[in-house]
């Protein structure tokens, strides 16, 4: 199992995308920090005084400056966005690897109960082969006789969408694996759940939820955005150094300097500023919806993972080895005449019954498992109370 979540990882087109994300908003980060290119001006010509001529030639050159403070809140509102960039692909490494575990558990289980059903079409066709060879005069033996009949009919619909659903769980998970053929799939089974402590959970979750920590940087962001905002009411400047010749045909020259700024009569950017006032008020709410919300899950997520945990307990992998033996032990009552065909179809259909409810127990164990995991950012998913893993 961790072998085919190392695979998902590493031939993750999501998870590529993710790091290039990341990559681009550190490039944007050093690009917002980034001086402005000065501006070098020359020109030149003829000059005419007093019936005489002349060359006569100026040039300069200009460093434009960005308004104090305006520098470093570009920096910082793309450092931030680099966070955000990097909690998107953490985001995506805990949606990769559930869903590979999940699907790959459910793989699991679905050969498992195909396996499972091949076997019980198997003795059903070997019944239903031993009693048309019999003569039927009693109407209780044409009974057994169309008990079997359709008994099979139904088993043979379920195998075929056990398969089915069987290759389209492949399908999904192939998606991430990216092979060229099915594989055998051996999911760890589970002995029994991790017990986990209610307030270690929320703390981690608190600290360490993704949607939750993107929510506060988002309000981060939009707060120096607003700081940016105001800034943009003192204009930025340049300053320049001009030098001067004329030859006419005396030698003139000039030299000086010279600042030049915008005057913020027009647009004072106040507008922007209410907008962005206005922005951190509404994402205040949403983190503090997000706070809320994150907690709501986790208790939902907890109490469902408890039901699961007990469940696992209560239905081993273990006992699996008694319903075989009570199966045989049917079997070899009902080819001795000890029981009647309805009483060994009632063991039979139980023992499929209690497959269903084992393997049933293990997958919504790995999914709430999971649920509780992603909800604290964590990719700590411990296969270690396992017991054994499936043929």
């Amino acid at each position: 199992m961790p072998e085919l979540v190392d695979l998902a990882l590493k031939r993750s087109e999501l998870l590529t995308a993710s790091e290039k994300s990341v990559e681009s908003a550190k490039w944007s980060k050093e690009q917002a920090i980034a001086w402005q290119n000065p501006l070098i001006s020359f020109g030149a010509g003829n000059k005419s005084e007093s019936g005489k001529n002349g060359l006569a030639y100026d040039t300069g050159i200009t460093q434009p400056f960005y308004f104090p403070g305006k520098q470093k809140l570009a920096g910082d509102i793309a450092a931030i966005q680099e966070k955000i960039a990097s909690l998107d692909r953490n985001g995506t490494r805990l949606f990769v690897r559930y869903s590979v575990i999940k699907l790959a558990y459910r793989y699991a289980v679905a050969s498992e109960l195909a396996k499972h059903l091949e076997e019980r079409v198997s003795r059903f066709k070997t019944i239903r082969k031993y009693l048309a060879s019999r003569p039927f005069p009693s109407p209780k033996k044409r009974m057994e006789k169309h008990i079997v009949e359709m008994k099979l009919v139904l088993l043979m619909k379920s195998l075929d969408e056990i398969r089915s659903g069987k290759d389209i769980i492949w399908a999904r998970l192939n998606l991430f694996i990216d092979l060229q053929k099915p594989i055998a799939v051996r999911a760890p089974w589970f002995k029994m759940g991790e017990t986990l402590e209610w307030e270690g959970l929320l703390t981690k979750a608190e600290k360490d939820n993704i949607d939750l920590k993107k929510q506060l940087l988002v309000l981060e962001r939009t707060r120096t955005e607003t700081a940016l905002a105001r800034k943009f009411a003192y204009p930025d400047f340049s300053l320049s150094v001009l030098y001067g010749e004329e030859r006419t045909p005396e030698i003139q020259r000039f030299v000086g300097g010279g600042i030049t700024f915008s005057i913020p009569l027009l647009n004072a950017n106040r507008s922007g500023v209410k907008s962005l006032e206005a922005a951190v008020e509404a994402e205040t709410a949403r983190a503090a919806y997000a706070k809320r919300e994150t907690a709501q899950a986790l208790i939902s997520s907890f109490i469902e993972y408890e039901i699961a945990r007990r469940n696992l307990e209560r239905l081993p992998m273990a006992s699996l080895d008694d319903v075989h033996v009570r199966l045989a032990d049917a079997d070899d009552s009902f080819n001795k005449g000890l029981i009647d065909l309805v009483t060994y179809g009632e063991v039979e259909s139980q023992v499929y019954d209690t497959h269903f409810a084992l393997l049933g127990a293990q997958y919504e164990y790995v999914e709430k498992y999971a649920a509780l995991l992603i909800l604290q950012g964590s990719e700590d998913f411990a296969f270690s109370a396992s017991l054994r893993k499936n043929p």
